[in-house]
């Protein structure tokens, strides 16, 4: 019960009128219930009649067949639904917390079905949350940034290498490596296909990535677990252990195979280095409950299964054929010298593995769901259609039985038994008082609950700069299901787990997270979550919380583009912040303005919601201009009132959408429409705004000023932001940006505008946005591929292909003026073209910070903001070189 999804196409050559009806076996919370959290997760148990068939992950995910919705006004919840990796059981969970003291409805329609294509019995049940919400320490809080290189994929397992860049491994058999910025966002990628390469070009399941404790970045040497990617009737016996080596990491290696998989996901799963040098793999089991069940394809266990096995690697010389005796192979984990040895057993199902900086070994482990069977055997009576289990923590040690059957080992007892009258620690109360645990049963550490699935587990690590220390050497694990969070769990000084505890700020509302891994050196997070196909970064975020209730957003306004007629824009989300120390309620997300209509709320919490200190939500908005729409700049505001404290109880954050007829040449915006839209107050020099082109002497009086080159103004580094590209697709790019030695003229590269990000006032780019030139006096540039890699320079004597009336100058500078037409200091927009003819100076639209003038590279004018003739030859600065600090306007 970890985390695939079957996208596998039901058997249509079954008769389906002889298929079972799959239905609810129970729910939690229970139909009736009260009091119950407001961070609650909806989670259900099903009966699944039909062999080999779980409950279709797609037919969960479509809109409006597992609802959740308010019983006093029907208004219906924003939910995230999935079910686990083995199709048994379905889990709601709400994108931000519910309403205190409300009753709400959770509905399960017929439109639900197996993966055989059987429809669910329909289901209602409702409950009603509790008067209070929990809270925990508002200092301990992360900024979540997306990461726009991860989209796409469905992200297994994440780790960072000796080169300290990130490694990913995915579903399909692909392994990318990011290249980071100094904040941790990607700062360019590199694909590796050498599992699927080694595998005849098969995909294949990555779910384990460990780099070798010597390996350095000259020389990487990085072990991988995988399987088949198939999720449904897997054959048994197809996981391996590899390993890759090589500077890309091009050579490719078997070094165990024949391990065990089972018919779903429960395959060969992550890895981690001991202190001892040995590899420690976790082996996920091949039934529910330890005997053969319909839900796992009625296969029985192996010697190897459902156990944290260890490996010498060092002792392995040759492929290494791990097919036990019990299977009709030849291993014996049990033989002394054996390079492959069974470390503990009974781990049902642990994805991930964490050994501690003081040499501990943890395992979260995911407990199965209802219907499957345990074996008889040790004192223990045989059970069938037993329960869901509850997801456990262990603290794993050498020889240790952690609860999982599994009768190939002589291990018959679930979890710990039932052995008093009284509550016992993961007891099964259908096995008759009295049943006694496995001799060597350890225990739990930490109780996660039901369905939570949880995954991925590291160890944070901090000095006490990182909220007074207050997370250092605390585990935190992704929960898959029931949670879509990171759970922090506390350990006292002897290990154990003494609080876990759910709802810091940036470590809920994700979509299936399955892994996490912290940067050893700068000590972000990088969360994969594996149903949002993304990996998010996560870094503290230190600033102090103010007295009240304070509402903030992350942008002070939205700008979107759309061809008339044609689909709506691309999405765009604001988060939405609680700045305050008391919880804020928001009462209504509305839209407001004369355009209003042509703007939507897409994705939004259901109103009214509270966020406690420092805490957040997104909202997605998008623009669709009708066929009916005129040209140009439409206007509306995001209205957000709430019960702030500090004067913004009512806060309208600014909508702009840009119409057009269609894409590329007369049918994009002017240079002038698109500063209109970003509520710049400059004038363009444009003498018709509705065209496209902006002439080669802008008509007077404009703000153009004449600058050729740069010097950084003050501390920190220089930041460019596009805010618009107009210009024809390419691969790989569209265009590079970067700056260059106004002296000699050697470039540095910034970033790379995105092919299919052409066309928009919301560029995507590769790369980071700052750079520092030091005292380098210097201009920008852009190279364009699509026109064999020529380069737009600031200075107009390095534009020598230009042969047009312009006389190079393809570079135009504005001061940077906001909405009110105050000067922003050390700001400009860089309006650039690409071509000589007709021109426009939108192919890129850049706004940089921490800049002024170069000495002798503009002229009074400039001061100004009035127009500069053609040929006017410029004069000495008289831009002071005081250092200034950055101002942000955006």
């Amino acid at each position: 019960m970890v985390m695939f999804r079957s996208n596998l196409i039901p058997e249509t050559l079954e008769i389906r009128s002889l298929l079972a009806s799959p239905t609810v076996a129970g729910v939690s919370p229970a139909d009736g219930s009260v009091g119950i959290a407001v961070t609650v997760a909806v989670k259900v148990d099903v009966n699944l009649p039909n062999v080999g068939h779980g409950v279709s992950d797609e037919s969960v995910k479509a809109p409006g067949n597992v609802t959740l919705s308010r019983v006093s006004d029907g208004a219906m919840v924003q939910v995230n639904v999935n079910t686990t990796g083995g199709g048994d059981a379905i889990i709601l969970t709400p994108t931000a917390p519910l309403e205190t003291n409300t009753k709400y409805r959770f509905m399960v329609s017929s439109n639900v079905q197996d993966t055989s294509g059987a429809s669910f019995i329909p289901f209602v049940s409702v409950f009603t949350t509790s008067a209070t919400a929990a809270t925990v320490d508002s200092q301990i809080r992360f900024e979540k940034t997306p990461l726009p290189l991860s989209f796409g994929y469905q992200w297994t397992s994440v780790t960072v290498g000796p080169d300290k860049r990130l490694y990913a491994g995915t579903r399909t058999g692909q392994i990318v490596r990011f290249d980071l910025n100094p904040d941790g966002t990607f700062a360019g990628s590199r694909t590796i296909q050498t599992v699927r390469t080694g595998n005849g070009g098969s995909e294949r399941i990555i779910t384990g990535l460990a780099f070798d404790p010597p390996s350095t970045a000259a020389k990487p040497v990085l072990w991988i677990s995988h399987g088949v990617n198939v999720l449904e009737a897997a054959d048994n016996w197809t996981n391996k252990i590899s390993k890759l080596t090589g500077a890309n990491l091009q050579n490719y290696t078997d070094v165990v195979f024949n391990l065990p998989r089972s018919a779903r996901d429960h395959l060969t799963n992550q890895m981690a280095f001991g202190p001892d040098g040995l590899l420690y793999v976790a082996q996920g089991s091949q039934s529910a409950q330890g005997a053969p069940d319909n839900q796992w394809g009625l296969r029985q266990e192996t010697i190897l299964s459902a156990a944290i096995l260890q490996i010498n690697t060092r002792a392995i010389t040759t492929p290494l054929n791990v097919k036990t005796t019990d299977a009709g192979g030849s291993y014996n984990p049990r033989k002394k010298g054996n390079p492959v040895r069974l470390f503990a057993t009974g781990v049902r199902n642990a994805y991930d593995l964490v050994w501690t900086r003081d040499g501990k070994l943890y395992a979260p482990v995911n407990g199965s769901a209802s219907g499957g069977n345990a074996p008889a055997g040790g004192g223990a009576p045989a059970l069938n259609n037993v329960p869901t289990q509850n997801d456990f923590l262990y603290q794993v040690v050498d020889g240790g039985y952690y609860g999982h059957p599994n009768p190939a080992r002589g291990e018959f007892v679930l979890n710990g038994g039932n052995p008093t009258a009284a509550t016992d620690p993961a007891e099964v109360r259908q096995y008759p008082v009295g049943t006694q645990p496995n001799s060597n049963y350890r225990g739990i550490a930490y109780d996660f609950g039901r369905n939570e699935s949880p995954n991925g587990i590291i160890e944070f690590s901090s000095s006490d700069k990182v909220f007074d220390g207050k997370l250092n050497g605390k585990l935190l694990v992704a929960q898959y299901s029931g949670g879509d969070n990171i759970i922090v769990l506390t350990r006292d000084a002897a290990g154990r787990i003494t609080r876990g505890e759910v709802g810091f700020a940036g470590l809920t509302q994700f979509v299936d997270p399955l892994d996490l891994v912290q940067h050893p050196r700068m000590g972000y997070l990088y969360v994969a979550e594996y149903g949002a196909q993304r990996i998010t970064l996560l870094r503290p975020e230190q600033q102090k919380l103010l007295s009240g209730r304070r509402v903030r957003t992350d942008k002070s306004q939205l700008v979107f583009n759309d061809v008339k007629g044609g689909p709506a824009s691309p999405t765009q989300t604001i988060t939405l912040r609680n700045r305050g120390t008391r919880t804020l309620t928001v009462g209504g997300l509305s839209l407001t303005g004369t355009d209003r209509s042509l703007f939507s709320i897409v994705d939004a919490p259901t109103r009214p919601f509270d966020l406690g200190p420092g805490q957040y939500v997104s909202i997605s908005l998008r623009f669709a201009a009708s066929t009916s729409t005129t040209n140009g700049v439409k206007t509306a505001a995001l209205r957000i009132t709430s019960n702030d404290t500090a004067g913004d109880a009512t806060l309208d954050i600014p909508l702009s959408g840009i119409a057009t007829p269609g894409l590329e040449n007369g049918n994009e915006p002017s240079l002038q429409r698109i500063l209109d839209a970003w509520r710049l107050k400059l004038n363009a020099g444009d003498d018709n705004p509705d065209n496209a082109e902006l002439p080669i002497d802008p008509i007077t009086p404009n703000d153009e000023i004449t600058v050729q080159s740069f010097v950084k103004a003050g501390s920190g580094n220089v930041t460019i932001q596009p805010i618009a590209v107009f210009a024809p697709d390419f691969a790989p790019f569209v265009a590079d940006v970067g700056w260059y030695n106004a002296a000699t003229g050697s470039r540095n590269t910034v970033f790379t505008v995105n092919r299919g990000s052409h066309q928009t006032v919301d560029p995507a780019y590769t790369g980071w946005n700052q750079f520092d030139p030091g005292s380098t006096r210097f201009g920008f540039y852009t190279l364009w591929p699509q026109r064999n890699n020529r380069v737009t320079y600031s200075q107009d004597s390095r534009n020598t292909w230009d042969t047009s009336a312009a006389a190079g100058r393809k570079m135009r500078v504005y001061p940077l003026k906001d909405a009110k037409g105050v000067t922003q200091p050390n700001a400009y927009v860089l309006a650039l073209e690409a071509i000589s003819s007709p021109t426009d100076h939108q192919d890129i639209v850049l706004i940089v910070r921490n800049v002024a003038p170069a000495a002798g590279s503009s002229s009074p004018q400039a001061v100004a903001g009035a127009a500069i003739p053609r040929g006017h030859a410029p004069t000495p600065n008289v831009f002071s070189q005081t250092p200034l600090e950055l101002s942000e306007l955006i």
